[in-house]
């Protein structure tokens, strides 16, 4: 049951991921919380509608709430930590790429002509 939510909401976060490209650095930090959250109230969703026998109260909304703040404080050095390391890995990003000064006197060789 945990695999069919964690499966839904990686495929959300891998969407949004591909639609909108964030310019912010914090922004997969927030897009985890998100998905966090998403994924224990699916999670709690499922177990309410199989019929487990839990119990639903304010326990488990602060539950919720203390796993969200916790994988979010956790993201942080997970994210930097593996950026770092995968960073030489990766393709180069167009946003950072530097233009490169022409050394023809600062024309470019289409407009000598």
């Amino acid at each position: 049951m945990t695999s069919l939510v964690f499966t839904g909401v990686g495929y959300g976060a891998g969407r949004i991921r591909e639609l909108r490209d964030p310019a912010h650095g914090l922004a997969p930090v927030a897009v985890g919380a998100a998905a966090t959250a998403l994924a224990q109230v699916g999670f709690a969703l499922l177990q309410f509608l199989l019929g487990v026998d839990a119990p639903v109260s304010v326990l488990l909304l602060r539950q919720i709430l203390m796993t969200i703040v916790l994988n979010t404080l956790l993201a942080l050095p997970v994210y930097a930590i593996m950026r770092r390391v995968l960073a030489p890995f990766l393709p180069d990003d167009p946003r950072r790429r530097r233009r490169r000064a022409y050394t023809t006197g600062g024309l470019s060789p289409i407009s000598r002509a």
